[in-house]
C-alpha cells in the first residue's frame, strides 16, 4: 500500500542553484539513461560538496537554465 510507505530521505536532494531551492531526487540526478554527467561525479563521495547555511548543496549557476536541466534529466 503506498500510503503506509515510508520516504526515502536519502534519496532526497536539495539544490541551491543560484539561490533558487531545487528539490528532487538522487536518481533523477545520476539518471544513468543519459550516461555520466556531473551529478554522478558531485554525488560519488571523491569531491567535497559546497552546501549552503541550510545545508542544501550550492551550485553557482543560473537557476532558470538548471530547471531546463532538471526536467531533461527528469
Amino acid at each position: 500500500n503506498y500510503i503506509n510507505k515510508k520516504p526515502n530521505i536519502e534519496n532526497i536532494i536539495k539544490l541551491n542553484i543560484g539561490g533558487k531551492i531545487f528539490t528532487t531526487s538522487k536518481n533523477t540526478l545520476l539518471n544513468h539513461i543519459y550516461g555520466q554527467n556531473y551529478f554522478t561525479s558531485l554525488l560519488s563521495g571523491k569531491f567535497n560538496i559546497e552546501r549552503d547555511e541550510h545545508g542544501n548543496i550550492f551550485i553557482d549557476r543560473n537557476d532558470e537554465i538548471f530547471s531546463y536541466i532538471l526536467n531533461y534529466l527528469r
